[in-house]
């Protein structure tokens, strides 16, 4: 079942340089003329005003881009790029770099917000892959919106209830989801309800959002943190600086050879439960 649940997430490092040659010199080994620079927004809330701030850093380097097994904290396939190439179409290529009867073993593909885009929410659905992907807030003032002619509304989060005659908002109890109809299936009493997933492609995904499999699911997604982990802990990736793309690659390689080497190693000798350590166990 190895690659059956999977997770992108991706990771800047950074170049031995400072920046490129304003001259355009590709000859000058004070500079990196691959790398490039990008800002990293992190999010976090004021402890005196509780208020949600962001703190912006800016980075000169590279980003690699990993499609792990969430269950086994394990790569699966990876690039490596410029510090500002678009995660989104990294997760395509991914998938795209697969051969059709593994892409075929694919049953979800977890990410967080950062890839939250209806375009490769098509795309894993297409390949019959179920997207499981955190969504961004974009709706402006709306708490809730009305869903087609019917007196179900629902939150950008994917919370579906139904408003009564007296106006309260009752939320709705999940059913599952309908394959052949290709709808999500929602009961409120004794009637049963369909929402058409194609009416809200960002909210509305196969495996309901508002559902204890979609959170379970996402939540697996940690894995890919904690392989990430490992690269720094282990691998001293954060103080692995090099110049040039190819370089950049090569380092990534060694560090996903040597951590599959490890685990087809303990797999060899029956130690299932030790396929995650980096060291022997002999």
């Amino acid at each position: 079942d190895f690659g059956k649940d999977v997770g992108e997430d991706g990771k800047i490092f950074l170049s031995k340089a400072k920046g490129p040659n304003k001259n355009g010199d590709v000859n000058d080994a004070r500079c990196d003329m691959d790398a490039d620079y990008t800002i990293k927004e992190n999010y976090y809330k004021d402890q005196k005003t509780g208020e949600t701030k962001v703190k912006k850093t800016t980075y000169f380097g590279y980003r690699y881009h990993l499609l792990g097994d969430v269950n086994y904290e394990l790569p699966i396939e990876y690039t490596v790029t410029e510090a500002s190439k678009g995660e989104r179409k990294q997760f395509m290529k991914h998938i795209d770099m697969l051969p059709d009867e593994y892409v075929g073993k694919i049953d979800t593909a977890s990410a967080d917000k950062g890839y939250d885009d209806v375009k490769l929410i098509r795309y894993l659905i297409d390949h019959r892959i179920k997207p499981v992907i955190d969504i961004r807030n974009q709706w402006k003032g709306d708490t809730t919106k009305q869903y087609k002619d019917t007196n179900i509304v629902y939150t950008y989060k994917g919370e579906v209830s139904y408003v009564d005659d007296n106006g309260e908002i009752v939320p709705m109890k999940y059913l599952g989801y309908d394959k052949i109809k290709n709808t999500l299936r929602y009961q409120y009493r004794n009637n049963v309800y369909s929402i058409d997933i194609s009416y809200d492609e960002r909210v509305f995904t196969p495996i309901a959002r508002d559902s204890k499999k979609w959170k379970r699911i996402y939540n697996k997604r940690t894995a890919l943190e904690r392989i990430n982990g490992r690269l720094d802990r282990d691998f001293n990736l954060e103080n692995n600086k090099v110049r040039g793309l190819k370089k950049a690659t090569v380092m990534i390689d060694l560090m996903m050879i040597g951590m599959l080497a490890m685990a087809k190693g303990h797999i060899i000798n029956n130690n299932l439960d030790k396929i995650r350590k980096l060291k022997s166990t002999w």
